[in-house]
């Protein structure tokens, strides 16, 4: 928090990857929202990595779009290696956005 620098020690980092996609996420049934949680074990990390989307049928985004945020903690001096695994279930994907914040 703002008010109290003194008491504040980084931790690490996280990064977020917004990503606007034209089409539901592959093997979900066509579903206008979902959840994914890729367990670290099975992609060799310390943590999982989150995959929420959500789509037009939320009035979160034009007719026929779908919102995909992925994150995660920063593990290697190379985030965006770590989030393929995610941003792979989610391809092709029309345009991301990328922010790595402490």
């Amino acid at each position: 928090p703002s008010y109290v620098p003194e008491r504040i020690v980084k931790a690490g980092q996280v990064i977020r990857v917004i990503c606007i996609l034209s089409h539901p996420v592959a093997n979900t049934c066509d579903a206008n929202s979902c959840q994914i949680i890729i367990p670290q074990n099975q992609v060799n990390r310390k943590s999982d990595i989150y995959v929420c989307v959500i789509s037009y049928a939320h009035n979160v985004a034009a007719q026929g779009k779908y919102i995909a945020i992925v994150s995660t903690t920063v593990e290697t001096a190379e985030p965006e290696k770590e989030i393929e695994p995610a941003l792979e279930l989610l391809a092709p994907i029309d345009q991301k956005f990328v922010a790595i914040s402490d």
